[in-house]
Order: C-alpha cells, then structure tokens, then sequence
C-alpha cells in the first residue's frame, strides 16, 4: 500500500440534503502522511474518528467551531480511489448531495488523477471483534486484502453487497442514490433534516416499496455499502482486514471504528 494524492483540484457546489442552504466542496493535493483534512475557513481537522460529532444519518465532524455533516459520499470516493492524503476545503454546513450519490465524486477524482508516493503501513486486523450498537452488528475478521460487506435489514429494504477498498469498480455501484423511510420523512422534516432533499436526489421508500424510480434495483442496499465505505476513512489510515456491517448505520460504523481503534 502507497499514500496517494491528487494530482489537481476538483470542486462542486449545490445545496446541503439535511440543511438546505448552499455550499461547497473543493478537494485538494495535500503532502504524503497529512493525512484526509478538512478544511473550514482558518480551521482544519483531520478525518478521524475523534473528530466525529453524533448526528442522525450522516457522519459530521468537528472543524475548530464548526461542523461538517454529510461527508460521506466524498470520503467513499476517495477511499474507493485510494487516496490517503488530500484536502477537502468545505463552504457550508455540510457538503452537497449533488445528484445524492457518491458518483459525481468517483468522475470528478478520476479526472483530478492520482500520485503515489512511499509506502503507507495499514492497520492490520490480527484477531475477529465484534461490535453490537444501534440495533446492528459490526465484525471485524482478518483478512489478505481490505473489504467491505453489507447485510441490509430494513422491513422491506433487503439484500447484501460487499466490494473491495480500494475498489477499482466503484463506478458500477457509486449512482446509488441516498434514501429515506417514507414514513420517517415528516419527523425528518420537524427535526431540521431534509430540507434539501428532492425526488432527484433521494430515494423515498414506503412500505409497499420505492416512491420514486430507482436507478438499479438494490439501489438502497448499495448506497449502504457506499456509506460504509466512506466511513472506512474515519480509521485515519488503510485497512488489511474485512468489515461485515449486518443492519448498517452511521452511528454502528462509527461505534465498530472506535471498538477496532482501542484494541
């Protein structure tokens, strides 16, 4: 494994999905061992797990004052492309949802292009841990390479996907789009969440089954693996070792990170 960074800017701007204000995103080269950092006005953080604030249906994180939700989409583009060391310079609350998947990141990296640099040593998985929290489970396993596995649960949103970090074929699975419980959506709305959301961007998902159309038919069950995926980058370093999320959720993976960081 080798730190690798972009080879030049990239950036997009739209509107924030829980927010529903503008913003911004430009991802930037950064120097070998810096790291994935946001950046927030004259604040930077790194990507961590320490930096993560609880919010419902995202990961944020803890920019100096500030804090920046809905990383997440961009985190799995990166992570997906192998990036270790970059800047994400942030103008907003959050980041935008764009189209509400990872893809518009995924093409917009492949673009910028990549540089490796020295080898980067990864966090080895020596021994299997288990992780119960939010109502799912969390398993970490040894493993020769870096892979991720989803079992989705959820009435009647069912199915499993599972993909390799980095993973050279995100772009088959990476338009899958964000998605809500129908019957979530007005206790959502009263909370401040979703302001921004729109039938374009996100997924709504009734008893019955999807409200709008779909892009591919496990679309809900792939945008959890892209989740999962995205926060793989809270580690702060590669992976050797596999990931099995049954009933995934931000506030499972994030609880399976710190679980994998104390042992």
């Amino acid at each position: 494994m080798n730190h690798r960074t972009l080879r030049t800017f990239v950036g997009w701007s739209g509107t924030g999905v829980h927010s529903g204000v503008a913003c911004s995103v430009e991802l930037r080269p950064a120097a070998y061992g810096e790291g994935i950092v946001l950046v927030v006005a004259d604040h930077r953080a790194r990507v961590s797990i320490e930096a993560v604030v609880p919010k419902p249906g995202a990961t944020a994180l803890r920019v100096g004052p500030h804090v920046v939700s809905t990383v997440e989409h961009v985190l799995a583009a990166l992570v997906a492309h192998g990036v270790t060391d970059a800047e994400i310079v942030v103008e907003g609350p959050e980041l935008p949802i764009v189209d509400g998947s990872a893809e518009p990141f995924w093409t917009g990296l492949a673009a910028a292009g990549a540089r490796d640099g020295p080898e980067i040593e990864p966090l080895v998985i020596t021994e299997p841990l288990t992780i119960e929290a939010n109502g799912g489970s969390a398993h970490w396993l040894p493993g020769a390479d870096c892979q991720v596995h989803v079992h989705v649960d959820f009435g009647s949103i069912q199915g499993r996907a599972s993909a390799p970090v980095p993973c050279p074929a995100f772009g088959a699975f990476a338009h899958a789009r964000t998605f809500a419980l129908a019957g979530d959506v007005d206790v959502m709305l009263a909370a401040g969440r979703g302001r921004g959301a729109t039938l374009e961007n996100t997924v709504v998902w009734g008893d019955d089954g999807p409200k709008n159309a779909l892009r591919m038919v496990d679309e809900p069950i792939l945008h959890k693996l892209i989740d999962a995926i995205g926060d793989l980058a809270l580690v702060g370093r590669p992976v050797r070792g596999h990931l099995i999320v049954d009933r995934p959720s931000h506030a499972l993976h994030h609880a399976a990170i710190r679980a994998l960081l104390r042992a």
